[in-house]
């Protein structure tokens, strides 16, 4: 069952390939990032990325199971898109903190 999972993401990346544009090498630093450049959109529009990366990043520190589940990641999105359009200012450290850290 693992390996077909596996083998259903490769071939779901490869058919993804087809529909994006070729990618640049982008890099976010976390640290300096605000809640205002997260809702402008990091460069190529990878806002769910970012979203993606936080979830791993509490996932592994809390020791919780490591998968996706879209449902939750659709909210914790839309959370913490609601929380940085009323709070602009705010590093998205803090942010992520509140909204996926609890």
């Amino acid at each position: 069952m693992r390996h077909l999972s596996t083998l259903g993401l490769i071939a779901l990346n490869s058919l993804s390939s087809l529909f994006v544009a070729p990618a640049t090498a982008q890099i976010f630093d976390m640290s300096t990032m605000t809640c205002k450049d997260f809702m402008q959109g990091p460069p190529g529009n990878n806002s769910s990325y970012v979203v993606m990366w936080w979830q791993g990043y509490y996932a592994r520190k809390s020791g919780a199971d490591l998968v996706i589940n879209f449902n939750t990641f659709i909210k914790n999105a839309e959370s913490l898109d609601n929380y940085c359009r009323a709070n602009p200012a705010v590093k998205l450290t803090a942010a992520a903190d509140k909204i996926l850290g609890e």
